[in-house]
């Protein structure tokens, strides 16, 4: 059997400052139903921050290999491309990543009004949280850039790179540097 990879190159990947090793694309929220539907892309043997989910989880990897690792970094479990779980909330704190390859998994969120996600200190003291309104707030954000991308279609490449890159100094390359500057507050002054 022909094996593949998963051709990411049209998703517009965002990143959430202070999550290292993370991208995500929320792909619909369903605010009625409290549905939030986003893509992740878990850097390759790297781990994320600490955090729990406190709402249902449903997920798919789409490629490679998503692996959940106890608090102290111990590997917990290895959930191979064509996973389907269902993760029902929990107070049990882990870290999520991806295997030899970066993963991409999709996670249908099943949430409330309240918080979906905790995020942890390594001592297990909640520092953040993010509720249904964060993703909301997240996902107009990154409507409002792809808006930018389409009207800017000649710059999505530059748009794109500085997005996933946010230490990225684009003032020497970016033509209508205050345009860009819109579209990354919207990210930098998001606050959990």
């Amino acid at each position: 059997m022909t094996r593949y990879l998963f051709d990411d190159c049209n998703i517009k990947w965002q990143k959430l400052e202070g999550f290292e090793n993370l991208v995500y694309s929320i792909l619909n929220i369903d605010e009625n139903n409290k549905i939030i539907d986003v893509i992740f892309k878990f850097a390759a043997n790297k781990q994320i921050i600490l955090h729990r989910h406190l709402a249902l989880n449903n997920m798919l990897v789409i490629q490679g290999e998503h692996r959940l690792y106890e608090p102290n970094g111990r590997l917990k479990e290895a959930r191979p491309v064509g996973s389907c779980t269902s993760s029902q909330p929990s107070d049990e704190p882990h870290r999520e990543g991806g295997g030899d390859v970066d993963a991409v998994v999709f996670f249908s969120i099943r949430g409330n009004d309240g918080v979906l996600h905790e995020i942890l200190d390594d001592d297990l003291n909640v520092i953040a949280a993010l509720s249904m309104q964060n993703f909301i707030g997240l996902y107009q954000a990154q409507q409002e850039c792809e808006k930018i991308r389409v009207w800017r279609k000649n710059e999505t490449f530059e748009i794109k790179w500085a997005m996933v890159k946010p230490d990225l100094d684009v003032t020497w390359y970016w033509p209508d540097y205050e345009l860009f500057s819109k579209c990354r507050r919207s990210y930098r002054n998001f606050k959990l």
